[in-house]
């Protein structure tokens, strides 16, 4: 990072927009080093940014890490006293067109969640098979035992994607399905709980510190920002084009380092 500063502030240092060079160029160099002038104020900041959203994604001296994150999960789902035993034969019957089956706990409760798609799923008795919905009631006194430092202060169901709960258009690994409740507290991390309200599984949980590496990691990093997540071409197109500037910055670096440390032919 301190390298690249140093880049930025010397480059920037060498150009000039009005009196050009004697060459006419905003670059006294040539070569392999106008090369990596031009390029590097081009796509100098962005890589300065990968960079520093890299490094934090290292989780230097401890990161944005918010505590008590595996505690909450814990507690979210109970005492897990060892799992009921199964009617099979009706969870087969229910569950025919399922492509998975996930067991889990909800507040000490052993439930089965049968997938058969992005939005066809079930929420099953763990004993008996049948299905169980779950009330928003239920799923917030869960939340509220799997959080006791902080009171529930809010309650939103999301029908559509915002800053924090968004898909990136990746079917790989876009986990984000809609449509999701949050549960915010007030408790020291200011913890944030989304939870599917169709089955009450805890998606996802997000302190203070989780939402400020939402915008210094993903943000800088992976170009999920709101405008660009609406406009999928326009943002994989812009990380084509930076990524090819960044290459062009590194391997012309790489050049023109070997260069200065090959040793100079001797003349004779």
């Amino acid at each position: 990072m301190l390298g690249a500063i140093a880049g930025i502030w010397i480059g920037l240092l060498r150009v000039r927009l009005s009196k050009r060079h004697k060459s006419g160029s905003v670059s006294p160099y040539r070569g392999w080093m106008k090369w990596h002038h031009i390029i590097g104020l081009i796509g100098g900041l962005f890589l300065l940014t990968w960079v520093f959203s890299g490094w934090l994604s290292m989780s230097p001296w401890g990161g944005f890490r918010d505590g008590g994150g595996a505690d909450i999960a814990e507690r979210y789902a109970g005492d897990p006293s060892g799992f009921v035993p199964t009617d099979l034969p009706q969870l087969a019957r229910v569950a025919q067109d399922a492509r998975e089956v996930n067991f889990i706990y909800l507040g000490s409760t052993p439930v089965m969640i049968a997938r058969g798609g992005p939005q066809d799923k079930i929420l099953l008795d763990g004993a008996t098979a049948q299905p169980a919905p779950i009330a928003q009631t239920r799923i917030e006194a869960i939340a509220r035992a799997a959080v006791p430092n902080g009171r529930l202060v809010a309650a939103q169901r999301l029908d559509r994607y915002d800053r924090y709960w968004y898909g990136t258009g990746d079917p790989r690994s876009d986990a984000r399905p809609l449509p999701v409740l949050r549960l915010v507290f007030d408790d020291p991390v200011q913890t944030w709980l989304h939870v599917d309200p169709a089955t009450g599984a805890l998606l996802e949980q997000m302190g203070s510190g989780s939402r400020t590496y939402r915008w210094l990691f993903a943000a800088l990093h992976s170009f999920d920002l709101p405008w660009l997540l609406t406009w999928r071409p326009l943002r994989d197109g812009l990380m084509w084009l930076l990524s090819a500037a960044g290459l062009a910055i590194s391997v012309t670096g790489i050049v023109i380092g070997w260069k200065r440390l090959r040793p100079a032919k001797r003349h004779r």
